[in-house]
């Protein structure tokens, strides 16, 4: 039970990309199914940016970010009107798809520290789902 937001959140944070996926599997578009990479971290020293496996950045991040704003802007719209009880469920919303936009973002500036010349293609991390 003491996961139990940080689930919420997640899961909220996963609607957008969840949503593309059903969208393309409906409308029968081919996209490549991106593997979540491992990297095999022995110790705390371990580093995964650099590896040529690490994704690359993804632009819906920035859609999750603009969700995440949108729903704060409209709690604060609930407050100014006194719409109370709807405030908890939309800051549910700014939580779930600020945390996804922003651990996007960490992890592409994680990428770009490690490698900020190459523009990594993920070698073999991509593989057509038929």
């Amino acid at each position: 039970m003491l996961y139990m937001p940080v689930l919420a959140l997640i899961g909220t944070g996963l609607a957008l990309s969840n949503t593309i996926a059903i969208v393309q599997g409906l409308t029968g578009r081919q996209t490549p199914f991106r593997r979540t990479p491992k990297f095999r971290l022995e110790e705390r020293a371990g580093h995964w940016a650099s590896s040529r496996y690490a994704l690359p950045f993804q632009w819906i991040v920035l859609g999750e970010l603009a969700l995440a704003g949108y729903a704060l802007a409209t709690a604060a719209l609930a407050v100014s009107v006194g719409h109370y009880l709807s405030v908890p469920f939309l800051l549910l919303y700014v939580g779930g798809y600020g945390f996804m936009g922003l651990q996007g973002l960490l992890d592409a500036w994680a990428g770009w520290r490690a490698n900020p010349k190459a523009r990594r293609a993920p070698a073999m991390a991509e593989s057509k789902v038929e």
